[in-house]
């Protein structure tokens, strides 16, 4: 999902960047994600939620763009099909009435 194209504004992007930091499975895989070497190994892996190693099962197509964490769908030929927003399931509802209305209440 590309925010640029929504055309949603900064302040939704601040809430939504604001809200990944702030949720502590989402704040681990961004910590990960920018410091490679701080993802544990396999024994304290598992002692992580199931949410969380989920997600960090698709590791290669988890990305930061816009401060924010999207994860990328790529096509067998190696193109990328499209690249949603993670957002936390507690926003989505809030998210997408947010992009329906034009993001006019942020």
């Amino acid at each position: 999902m590309n925010l640029e194209i929504l055309q949603i504004s900064p302040i939704l992007v601040n809430i939504l960047r604001e809200a990944q930091i702030s949720d502590p499975e989402l704040a681990l895989i961004r910590a990960w994600l920018q410091q490679p070497e701080t993802v544990p190994d396999e024994n304290k892996f598992r002692t992580y939620s199931p949410d969380i190693q989920q997600l960090w099962a698709h590791c290669q197509s988890l990305e930061m763009k816009d401060v924010l964490l999207y994860r990328k769908y790529i096509r067998p030929d190696g193109i990328i099909q499209y690249s949603p927003l993670v957002v936390l399931y507690t926003l989505r509802t809030a998210f997408l009435d947010a992009v329906h209305a034009g993001s006019s209440r942020y």
